[in-house]
């Protein structure tokens, strides 16, 4: 059975789907009675969900499944107001207990979600009245005549106007609706005003985060980060993957390298045009490789170019989706670049400035995961760009950089679905 199957089994008394219906919605929005909502969150509980004010959530099978409990005392509403709502719910269609509001019901609650929210009617909301209006071409005027015993007429008005000429609510409009309510509650009408217009002018805009995977190729990090991706989908965030890695991103595909490049690959060239001798039977003359693992000083004016170009690349590549609140999922990060540029350019040169320079030019990661996998898993995996004694060259400055950047190991040989479970709610508890 389908979750809102099993839980509408588990009810004795009627639940009020609030939110998109199923099998419609991405999560099962409740509102019940206290007594109901708390048999029914400890049954959650022993179901193995989690809670975190008032949502419920359970990690399996690299998804979610998340339920929204809310108490209908938190409504706010008269004796009247709270029984008239259940006794005109209407029947969800293939379930027994679960109900949908009347439609006059939906559009109040809709009204004070408008208010409560930066004021734009989203397009699910529109749909969704609308299909009450559709059902019931008087909503709006029976919601008027109930919308006093809710305090939500100025909410229901402002929810009108929004849907009739798809403009944004005013503040000064959110104001007055959230001074009928909830800021009314234990105030006199001045102090609601002033609450309410306070309330109404903060700002909601989405806080970015990013989070890194990082590990050998073939580790399993690309397939955990779709399946994050997906997981916050379902629990209402709106994610992005970036790729970025040190070949394809700074090495191949950066414009800037090279012109942040040219003084070193200047000397470099300068140099490896100076023969260790002379005559024709002398040496041959050294190639800017051989010039780079000679000399540290070379070697670490080159480093500090390629660093300086991948830092400015990543930091590009993910704070554009941060300034618009997106969860940004990167799929090789500062790990991944600290541990190429010691394989690449010397593995026994710590490069620690370099190494620094990316950390502290890129974006500051909620969370880094680093997937460690034994070499030998990673060439069976993919065996197509690196031996498998690069592998374990790899693996091993992998595993030395990890703990110096703060890197969360996981074990990438564990079942794939028990790892996507335990990211999940690792991340599920640091966003909340």
């Amino acid at each position: 059975m389908t979750l809102a199957e099993t839980i509408d089994a588990q009810l004795a008394a009627p639940a009020l789907v609030i939110g998109s219906p199923p099998p419609g919605g991405r999560d099962l929005d409740l509102l019940m009675r206290p007594a109901e909502a708390e048999e029914l969150g400890s049954w959650l509980e022993r179901e193995g969900f989690l809670e975190r004010g008032g949502q419920w959530v359970r990690f399996r099978d690299c998804s979610v499944e998340s339920v929204d409990l809310v108490v209908l005392t938190a409504w706010g509403l008269s004796e009247e107001s709270a029984r008239n709502l259940f006794l005109e719910a209407r029947p969800l269609p293939g379930y027994n207990r679960l109900m949908r509001p009347a439609s006059s019901h939906l559009l109040l609650a809709l009204g004070r979600r408008l208010v409560e929210s930066d004021g734009r009617l989203r397009p699910k909301h529109r749909a969704r009245i609308e299909l009450a209006l559709a059902e019931d071409v008087d909503a709006f005027e029976v919601a008027r005549a109930a919308a006093p015993t809710w305090r939500a007429d100025r909410a229901l008005a402002a929810l009108e106007l929004a849907y009739r000429s798809g403009a944004r609510i005013s503040r000064s409009a959110r104001a007055a609706a959230l001074a009928e309510w909830p800021y009314a509650e234990g105030r006199t009408p001045t102090r609601a005003r002033v609450r309410a217009w306070l309330e109404a002018g903060r700002t909601r805009e989405p806080r970015g985060q990013l989070v890194a995977f990082s590990g050998l190729d073939g580790a399993g990090k690309s397939s955990q980060a779709e399946a994050l991706s997906e997981t916050l989908g379902r629990l209402g965030w709106e994610t992005t993957v970036q790729w970025v890695r040190l070949e394809w991103t700074t090495l191949w595909e950066n414009r800037w390298l090279g012109f942040l490049g040219w003084p070193a690959r200047t000397s470099l060239g300068l140099l490896a045009r100076v023969r260790m001798g002379s005559g024709k039977d002398g040496p041959a003359p050294l190639t800017p490789t051989a010039v780079r693992q000679r000399s540290g000083v070379v070697a670490n004016v080159w480093v500090t170019v390629v660093a300086l170009a991948h830092a400015l690349a990543q930091r590009r590549e993910t704070r554009r989706h941060l300034r618009r609140g997106v969860i940004v999922i990167s799929d090789r990060y500062t790990l991944d670049a600290a541990a190429h540029l010691r394989f690449r350019y010397g593995e026994s040169r710590p490069f620690q400035f370099q190494i620094r320079l990316v950390e502290l030019l890129s974006p500051r990661p909620l969370r880094s995961y680093f997937v460690d996998v034994p070499s030998e898993t990673a060439y069976a995996r993919k065996a197509e760009q690196y031996s498998l004694d690069e592998l374990t060259r790899q693996a091993r400055i992998y595993r030395e950089l990890a703990a110096s950047l703060g890197v969360r190991r996981l074990d990438g040989e564990r079942p794939r679905e028990e790892l996507c479970a335990g990211i999940g709610e690792d991340l599920w508890r640091a966003l909340l």
